[in-house]
């Protein structure tokens, strides 16, 4: 953990904003960039003022529909239709927005008709459950409140007083319900007095209260003193949420990141548009979750479902969190992004977001159109990252692809794609799998991580199988003793399986709830570090230390002992598909077994010094250089013998697949039992016509352990763990290598390199220590620092 990131200090600036007039609720704390967020303000009393204001209506989004923008024409395709009425069934807010929208845009009357039926079905439905009576409260609840203060908000000059009287007395009454904690009677804001912050409940609800007040100040006495109670949560507990993740990270992973993050940034425009408050320059965080969400997207498309007849979507993949695949909520992602490049237009990450908009799906689908219409500029044409890695700090989480655009400039479709975590376990759906690494080709998954999410979380394949470690390609260590009771709920029987991973974060909760409880029980939680992270040429280099996982000399939960003192992972993807894994494990006793796993969509098959899955166009093939190893190819779910292949006794599915993921999996074993257990394994992603690669070759010496791939060499420290860095080595350079990253030297110190055919010279380590040499002949090298 990196602790001096925890502490976060806040230095609140008081402006007064010259372009605002109306007066501001009690204790006022309003931000601003050097500029602003480049969205008008609504003046006080003034409706539209929840993300819009009549403003922007006017001087944006009438001349969009005036000219008939591609936007805008997707909009009214939808809107025109009876679409909207149909969708009210599954999604009522968003059907609701959409045709408040159109009239807005439009003013004709029929949109604000049709709204205004949505809208007293909405009220109604509010109303009707249990929530108001007391039973508590759901994700769903708190959207459709946050929906019908929308739609009042929008809809308000359509209203007739008495039913705007009837709106307010429903929305206050569905607040007072929200802001009371004995309402949450199934604690999923909640938790034993404590309310989360690193979860995907409590933004909307808090989006529920914001929106609720922000549309009924200064039409309800009461709305300031919630204003004021909505603003402190935001100030005191999400904002530093997000701060602690930076690089624009979401611990749950993707599809509970599209969930949590779409009413997080409302809430943030929400206070701006409607009282001035700028919320946006409080961290950084906000400004890179649109270079995040672009880099965790595979350089594809695919359709929600799955299915030939679903939306086509941005496809990402199943990591870091629990995450059904081909989910709609890729949806919600699309319209965070949306609206943040509106926020940080002309911009560097503004710029890249309005080229990634372009590539397919280029739209949304009908029923989230109303967010292309508001945010996007139909006209913005963007340009490609000049990147090819982003990093997030904290959680660990590395994104990496070999390149963005084809010669036509477009999004490249045939792309290799590789995702990396190690970091802090901080939340209920984040996985137990610190170290683990995703490969993806031409369109295809070819190193994936296994299982298949149930949509719930707590049944016997999720339990046992997907969110934990064996699922993962990374590294297990076996204690035939070890308890991993309760690691995550198991509602289908109270049984868990020894599956040798990472462990509990007992005594602590399976969440850290919020920064202070994160604070107070950081041990728990301190699951991993990245602790060099470098690029040079074509290669980007981590070094993560993983030990913390898993029951250690570093922690160790109180009903088990610890099993390692070192777990080190480095990783380096040298484009365009090369992948070296270099994996450092040193037990505490010699019984307790090491193995790295990885997993394929296809079955690996042998063929000569390597294991080859082909995925239609694509092929990745694995090789092991260390140690003397035994690999075994395993079928299926398999958990301690057991198979792990239901979810609540029927094949392992979702609402959004069907299919096993990740069927087939590779373990390497050591050929004998030691304390200290070292592991080289080589992949290459390529397409599958293409011939077989170029073997690798086992390169050592006393210092030093590495390989020859190919073209490239890359050198690996032996002992990472002794933090004493390589200061000499002497070493073989291989034929036909033409380029030689060297790691774990001594970061910013000089070396003196001498190799056959060349002169001496001196080359400096980077921060992460590496050294990268080009143009090198073969024959021994020698190094020693000066």
């Amino acid at each position: 953990m990196k602790h001096a990131r925890i502490v976060v200090g806040w230095l609140v600036a008081l402006l007064l904003l010259p372009t605002v007039f109306h007066p501001i609720p009690a204790h006022p704390i309003a931000h601003a960039q050097e500029t602003g967020v480049p969205l008008p303000v609504a003046a006080f009393g003034e409706h539209p003022r929840l993300l819009i204001s009549q403003q922007y209506v006017d001087e944006t989004l009438k001349p969009r529909a005036a000219a008939n923008a591609s936007t805008w024409a997707n909009f009214a395709a939808y809107v025109d239709s009876d679409s909207p009425e149909e969708n009210a069934e599954w999604t009522p807010s968003t059907a609701l927005r959409s045709l408040a929208l159109a009239w807005l845009a439009t003013g004709n009357a029929d949109y604000a008709n049709r709204a205004t039926r949505l809208m007293v079905n909405l009220a109604n439905t509010i109303e009707n459950a249990g929530a108001m009576k007391g039973e508590g409260y759901d994700g769903e609840f708190t959207t459709n409140v946050a929906g019908l203060a929308v739609g009042y908000d929008w809809l308000y000059e359509t209203l007739t007083p008495e039913d705007r009287a009837a709106l307010r007395d429903t929305l206050w009454r569905a607040a007072q319900v929200l802001r009371d904690p004995a309402g949450d009677v199934d604690s999923v804001v909640w938790y034993e007095g404590e309310l989360m912050a690193f979860g995907n409940y409590e933004p909307r609800w808090l989006w529920a209260l914001t929106a609720t007040a922000l549309a009924l100040w200064g039409e309800n006495d009461q709305a300031p003193e919630l204003l004021d109670f909505c603003r402190q949560l935001f100030i005191d507990s999400f904002i530093p949420g997000l701060d602690l993740q930076d690089g624009g990270a979401w611990a749950e992973g993707p599809v509970y990141g599209f969930i949590a993050i779409w009413p997080r940034v409302q809430i943030a425009l929400a206070w701006w548009t409607a009282a001035g408050e700028n919320y946006f320059d409080d961290t950084r965080w906000w400004y890179d979750r649109l270079a995040y969400d672009m880099f965790l997207y595979h350089p594809t498309t695919t359709t929600t479902f799955g299915e030939d007849w679903g939306d086509p979507i941005h496809s990402y993949p199943s990591i870091i969190g629990d995450s059904e695949r081909y989910h709609g909520a890729a949806a919600y992602g699309r319209a965070q992004d949306l609206l943040l490049r509106a926020v940080f237009v002309e911009t560097e990450h503004g710029d890249w977001m309005d080229w990634f908009l372009r590539q397919p799906p280029d739209s949304m689908p009908g029923w989230m159109a109303s967010e292309e219409f508001l945010w996007r500029d139909p006209d913005a044409v963007g340009t490609p990252p000049d990147i090819t890695t982003w990093y997030a700090p904290y959680l660990g989480h590395v994104f990496m692809r070999s390149n963005w655009a084809d010669e036509s400039g477009q999004l490249d479709s045939g792309a290799t794609y590789v995702s990396f975590n190690a970091g802090d376990r901080i939340t209920y759906h984040q996985f137990f799998d610190q170290g683990n690494f995703t490969l993806f080709h031409n369109g295809e998954d070819l190193v994936v991580r296994s299982g298949v999410y149930s949509g719930d979380g707590t049944s016997e394949h999720d339990a046992n199988y997907y969110v934990r470690t064996i699922a993962a390609n990374t590294i297990l260590v076996c204690d035939l003793a070890e308890d991993f009771d309760g690691i995550r709920p198991n509602n289908e029987r109270d049984v868990w399986l020894n599956d040798c991973g990472q462990r509990t974060m007992r005594p602590a909760a399976r969440t850290a709830f919020n920064m202070d409880y994160l604070i107070a029980n950081w041990q728990s939680y301190d699951t991993g570090s990245i602790t060099r992270f470098g690029e040079a040429g074509g290669a980007t280099y981590l070094r993560a230390d993983i030990t913390g996982a898993y029951n250690s000399t570093v922690y160790t939960t109180p009903e088990n002992r610890a099993k390692v003192s070192t777990v080190i992972r480095e990783f380096v993807y040298w484009r365009p598909g090369w992948v070296i894994v270099a994996d450092r494990v040193i037990t505490t006793y010699p019984s307790y077994t090491t193995q790295v796993v990885f997993h394929f969509q296809n079955a690996p098959a042998p063929s000569g010094l390597f294991f080859g899955s082909l995925v239609r166009e694509s092929a990745v093939y694995m090789q092991n250089l260390l140690p003397n190893s035994q690999v075994t190819m395993v079928e299926g779910f398999q958990v301690a013998g057991e198979e792990v292949n239901t979810s609540w006794g029927g094949p392992v599915s979702n609402n959004f697949e069907n299919d096993p993921y990740g069927y087939f999996r590779l373990e390497i074993n050591p050929a004998q039992l030691n304390l200290e257990n070292w592991f080289l394994t080589l992949f290459t992603a390529q397409d599958a016509s293409a011939p077989p690669p170029a073997e690798g070759i086992l390169i050592q010496s006393d210092t030093m352990r590495g390989t020859a791939l190919g073209s490239v060499q890359v050198m690996f420290d032996l002992a990472p763990e002794n933090s004493q860095d390589v200061t000499t080595a002497t070493f073989q350079v291989a034929p036909s290598v033409q380029a030689l990253l060297i790691t774990g030297l001594r970061p910013g110190a000089t070396y003196q390199f001498e190799g056959e055919g060349r002169t001496a010279q001196t080359l400096t380590a980077s921060e992460a220590g590496l050294i990268l040499i080009s143009d090198i002949l073969p024959g021994a090298i020698r190094l020693s620092v000066q």
